[in-house]
């Protein structure tokens, strides 16, 4: 564990990357949301440490939400509310 409390947020579209993401349990609640953008299976993943838990403003479930439409947006996802 790091000295300092994280949160990392990952997307992951190559499909050997995709694939690490198999078997785990999904939805936002999870951190793991899959989807499909521009033909492609598209992983979203958001981790965020146990120092941080429920410090977040907005909540931690938002910010994944946010970080997952955002990103979404950016690669071709539709209108970044499919993930």
């Amino acid at each position: 564990m790091p000295a300092e409390p994280a949160a990392q947020y990952v997307m992951a579209g190559e499909p050997r990357l995709v694939a690490l993401f198999k078997g785990l349990p999904e939805g936002p609640g999870n951190g793991l949301v899959r989807t499909e953008c521009n033909g492609r299976q598209t992983v979203f993943c958001g981790n965020v440490q146990s120092g941080l838990k429920g410090a977040g403003r907005p909540e931690d479930r938002q910010v994944f939400t946010n970080f997952t439409k955002s990103v979404s947006k950016r690669i071709g996802c539709g209108a970044g509310g499919v993930a």
